[in-house]
């Protein structure tokens, strides 16, 4: 397809010609090179470097980060025709979820907001205490285990340079409230794909050209994002109470496309005061 996969090769810093970037170094077996580049993609998720060394302001409040523990888990017995989202105060500022893989095995996972926690280990002793007390999972058994962070915030306010653009949680384009980018990388992904194609043909790999995908996905998703960080700071403070009742409302009003617009959108009908700092979005 046109591409190289290059394999235990990390890239330890960017090649700059003034403030334009023209590739990478990178380390490889034990030895460095150099790649030039008419463009660097940094698609390198939450702790992103090329971002930073490009002077892109990735930067993260505590609150802003939910820090993230799941296994999979086999020989259990959930309902594998349905995802789980358990809210409130079991998981603080974010949630735990159970998504079947089959019959008898799940991802099950937790996030908690990084500002909720007194110690990182605390993650995991939250989710291994769910699972105890879950009759359906306290026998299960660990096949993998997987854990790291990921960003809740707003909308960055740069995601290109000369010669460099950022891309997925990267460029901070994760929801705010699930947590979840595959479908916003993907998007982003395809825009940034056709504003390089352009600048190939145009060999124009300036900021003002990729300024373009600057402009696409922010018109893509930018509202989306704020809209759900918005929400995302609200639904932290609720109450186990409230949050129940919320629940209550999804049910008694009905959404036909689970999104979380359509859960906000149905929040609303019942309860206008918990949305009506972000109504205008909605």
């Amino acid at each position: 397809a046109g591409a190289d996969l290059v394999l235990k090769t990390t890239v330890v810093r960017l090649l700059k010609n003034g403030k334009k970037v023209t590739g990478v170094k990178v380390k490889s077996f034990g030895e460095t090179r150099d790649i030039t580049a008419s463009c660097v993609v940094g698609a390198d998720g939450f702790e992103s470097q090329v971002g930073r060394w490009a002077g892109v302001d990735t930067n993260l409040a505590p609150r802003d980060v939910t820090s993230c523990f799941q296994y999979r888990l086999t020989n259990i017995k959930h309902d594998p025709d349905y995802t789980e989202f358990i809210v409130g105060s079991i998981a603080p500022g974010g949630y735990i979820w159970v998504f079947p893989k089959d019959q008898e095995t799940a991802n099950v996972g937790i996030g908690i907001q990084l500002t909720k926690l007194k110690d990182p280990a605390e993650v995991k002793k939250h989710l291994d205490r769910f699972i105890r007390k879950d009759p359906r999972l306290n026998k299960g058994k660990p096949l993998e285990l997987v854990s790291g962070a990921v960003s809740t915030c707003a909308p960055i306010d740069k995601t290109v340079g000369d010669g460099v653009l950022v891309v997925g949680d990267a460029a901070r384009q994760i929801d705010p409230i699930t947590g979840g980018g595959i479908s916003n990388s993907c998007r982003a992904g395809k825009v940034a794909g056709e504003v390089l194609a352009r600048a190939t043909k145009e060999k124009d790999f300036s900021e003002r050209s990729l300024g373009r995908y600057e402009k696409g996905w922010r018109d893509l998703m930018e509202n989306h994002l704020y809209r759900n960080w918005m929400a995302k700071e609200k639904l932290v403070t609720l109450s186990d109470d409230t949050l129940n009742k919320c629940v209550a409302a999804l049910n008694e009003v009905g959404v036909e496309k689970m999104s979380s617009y359509a859960i906000l959108k149905a929040i609303e009908k019942k309860y206008p005061d918990l949305v009506k700092e972000f109504r205008d979005l909605l």
